[in-house]
């Protein structure tokens, strides 16, 4: 396994050239997957898997991703708050 890297700027100097990265935008409902172009400028919008359960949404996502070299993921949790 990987080791954990804290700063973005080190994970993408130990990525390999023809590796990409991808983000999971993680909410309550959802989890969005956007994979990065080679230069990390761009990200685009793969798809969004709604979320049944750990044990359902990862091979879900993973089915995604399997066409791609991926050399990292960057993810991120969605939090709405209520003010009432």
């Amino acid at each position: 396994m990987s080791p954990v890297i804290e700063k973005p700027n080190n994970l993408i100097e130990r990525l390999i050239t023809s590796q990409i990265l991808v983000g999971l935008d993680i909410g309550y409902k959802t989890i969005g997957i956007a994979v990065s172009d080679r230069s990390f400028t761009i990200a685009t919008p793969l798809n969004t898997v709604s979320r049944k359960g750990t044990k359902t949404d990862l091979p879900k996502i993973k089915e995604f991703l399997n066409e791609y070299n991926i050399g990292g993921v960057y993810s991120w949790i969605t939090i709405k708050f209520r003010w009432e």
